[in-house]
């Protein structure tokens, strides 16, 4: 389960990538003392957008309004992705899930993954306010992982601006580099860099239990982490910069 809450990002990264990868923008972000410094990144929607969501997201997760256009065009991975979370929590031994705990996570993911657009269609509101009752109903090992990739703390909740890219936090990060100084990113996607790098922690000591190679871990922890979108420099899309031999890298083992 560490393993698939914290692909989150990366496996809807690679679903676009593998969709879109004939679409490429090579853009320039930062200037060093020895030149210009170029970011190769893909683009996978527009920031200032909203979408209605699609009928079958619509049938799985019970949401039937206007999302972020991000969101909508990537329905069905981000339902795919959920579902695969709930197997999880449903199939596993030691973990026990409730019907009742599997719903409450379900809501939670869905109200996490397509936010809500507001008539103006210039602001969206994550329905994530719920988070911490939201596994109530669960068992100590899915409380005992939520709480420790701390999803609850660093998912965004509330109101956002859907044009406003902001210059993610400067801080000390456990596994991924820290953004070039001239990227942005989405206000409401602020924190996800923290997120994924919490969560990574504990797949990276999954993984060497498993006994995976330090290559190995080292091309996941990469992918993980350059999944994570920015805006571009227009601020009008969301970019990505994992490539399909990142993927590549991170899966063969």
């Amino acid at each position: 389960m560490r393993l698939i809450l914290s692909q989150f990002y990366a496996f809807i990264a690679i679903l676009t990538i593998l969709r879109n990868i004939k679409v490429t923008a090579s853009s320039s972000f930062e200037k060093s003392t020895s030149g210009l410094v170029s970011i190769n990144a893909y683009p996978f929607g527009s920031i200032a957008s909203c979408k209605q969501i699609p009928q079958a997201a619509v049938n799985y997760c019970g949401l039937n309004y206007k999302t972020a256009a991000s969101s909508a065009n990537l329905a069905p991975e981000l339902t795919l992705v959920i579902y695969h979370i709930l197997m999880v929590i449903t199939n596993l031994p030691n973990i026990q899930a409730s019907d009742q705990c599997v719903q409450n996570v379900k809501h939670l993911y869905c109200g996490l993954v397509f936010p809500r657009c507001d008539a103006s269609k210039s602001q969206i509101t994550f329905n994530t306010t719920n988070c911490y009752e939201a596994t109530g109903a669960c068992s100590s090992v899915v409380n005992s992982v939520i709480r420790r990739i701390k999803l609850c703390q660093f998912a965004p909740h509330g109101n956002f601006e859907l044009d406003t890219c902001v210059k993610p936090p400067t801080i000390s990060y456990l596994h991924c580099p820290s953004n070039p100084n001239l990227v942005t990113v989405p206000k409401y996607l602020i924190l996800n860099r923290i997120l994924v790098d919490v969560a990574t922690t504990y797949d990276v000591d999954l993984l060497r239990d498993k006994g995976a190679t330090e290559q190995c871990i080292q091309n996941y922890v990469n992918l993980l982490c350059q999944s994570i979108p920015f805006c571009s420099p227009d601020k009008k899309s969301l970019m990505t910069t994992v490539t399909k031999e990142m993927c590549y890298n991170a899966v063969n083992w």
